[in-house]
């Protein structure tokens, strides 16, 4: 509906193709399953109204400079005009040189989507910064750059989680020799000949024996779940391991197979770009001839 709305009509939309064939790697592997974009591919003609007027030869002096006939023109341009930019109060915004800041035509796109989502009920995204000066990386690097992010929170992830299984590992120590002691205790308290059926403590070590008896279940109970802890975190901490050295491998293997293609967007950018575009453009008029050929071969079939 944003799609007619801004061409004017369906009447000037060439193709509009909903693909989904962009897997999000980062969310797939965070959720365990597979996510895609979903993007909206859009070609139409860029139509605007046009007045022509009568002109100043005109023989009827009252109809000079009114609107003779009013007629659709293909026009970029005018379609996505360069517009200046303005603040919160109204004023132009200036470049450093004193010219006034333009808005793009694709910023003025974005702010349209923005508002049109907005309205739909899609709330929970937010409008990039308008006239920002910020480059919008390709999907490469975009890929690049969000793989090297992934590679560095499992990293501190693992670190966190041998911090913790260092952390149990002391824990399950100490409790497992406080164990040791009240065990010893009660074996000796067992032995036959070591203590008579009668024994003299001094009220301090009574008390201490008491509340070392009466902390042994606790204690034990304390190690289990110590242990169970220990064990998940260790098993965490291996598939943490398992995902950073599957990451830095597709990273590795991601640079590798584009060295080619960013050494020469680093020499020759501008000609990458058009080579790549002539391929988008080719693949394009393919795909409508495909589709005007299957439409000629479906209407041969009725008749």
């Amino acid at each position: 509906e944003l799609a007619k709305e801004i061409a004017g009509g369906e009447q000037y939309i060439i193709s509009a193709v909903m693909h989904a064939d962009e897997r999000n790697r980062e969310a797939s592997e965070r959720l365990g399953r597979d996510v895609f974009h979903y993007h909206l591919h859009v070609v139409y003609l860029p139509v605007v109204e046009k007045q022509i007027r009568w002109s100043k030869r005109c023989k009827d002096p009252a109809l000079r400079g009114t609107v003779r006939e009013t007629i659709m023109q293909v026009s970029h341009s005018k379609k996505w005009p360069m517009v200046p930019m303005t603040d919160d109060q109204g004023q132009p915004v200036l470049k450093k040189n004193g010219k006034p800041r333009l808005v793009s035509s694709y910023s003025l796109l974005q702010t349209q989507f923005f508002e049109h989502m907005r309205q739909a009920g899609f709330t929970d995204f937010e409008r990039g910064v308008q006239g920002s000066d910020a480059e919008h990386l390709n999907v490469l690097e975009y890929k690049v750059q969000k793989d090297r992010q992934t590679v560095a929170e499992l990293s501190d992830q693992t670190k966190q989680l041998q911090g913790q299984r260092k952390e149990l590992i002391s824990q399950v120590k100490n409790i497992s020799g406080s164990i040791r002691e009240v065990a010893d205790i009660e074996q000796r308290a067992k032995t036959k000949g070591v203590l008579e059926k009668r024994v003299e403590l001094p009220v301090q070590d009574f008390q201490t024996l008491c509340e070392m008896a009466k902390a042994t279940g606790k204690l034990q109970a304390e190690n289990r779940s110590l242990r169970m802890q220990l064990q998940q975190s260790t098993v965490r901490e291996q598939e943490l391991r398992q995902r950073l050295h599957y990451c830095e491998e597709q990273m590795d293997a991601v640079l590798n197979e584009t060295r080619s293609y960013r050494e020469a967007m680093r020499v020759a950018p501008e000609q990458v770009q058009a080579f790549v575009l002539g391929i988008c453009r080719r693949q394009q008029e393919e795909k409508r001839l495909n589709r005007q050929q299957r439409r000629q071969r479906a209407k041969g079939q009725d008749r």
